[in-house]
């Protein structure tokens, strides 16, 4: 299963999801594609989530973390990849995995960050 959290809490309103309509084409598409947005200043009618990426939206949204081959893809700005998944070590290496993702139990095999 891939699961691509990709919008967890990055964007304040809709209009800056980039690539939503492709993330959503590839979601219908592909059974094993999964989007869940989080948006800080959610529409009416909004139907994700609202607010910024905390322990109850990840393990809603997020595979888990012992199923093997699950991946979650992760970027965003330094305070928010600090609070999900820690930072990058270098752009050739991952380095740990720290944060809610580490507090759910993943691993540097199933979070890659960009």
């Amino acid at each position: 299963q891939l699961a691509c959290p990709l919008d967890l809490g990055c964007h304040s309103v809709e209009e800056d999801i980039l690539l939503k309509d492709k993330l959503d084409s590839l979601a219908a598409k592909h059974s094993n594609f999964k989007v869940h947005y989080v948006l800080e200043k959610a529409p009416q009618g909004w139907t994700g989530s609202q607010g910024y990426v905390n322990t109850d939206i990840a393990k809603s949204h997020l595979p888990r973390a012992d199923e093997e081959g699950n991946m979650v893809f992760v970027c965003g700005p330094p305070p928010m990849m600090n609070a999900i998944s820690g930072q990058k070590k270098s752009i050739r290496e991952q380095g740990e995995v720290s944060g809610l993702l580490k507090d759910l139990g993943f691993t540097p095999a199933n979070v890659f960050k960009f």
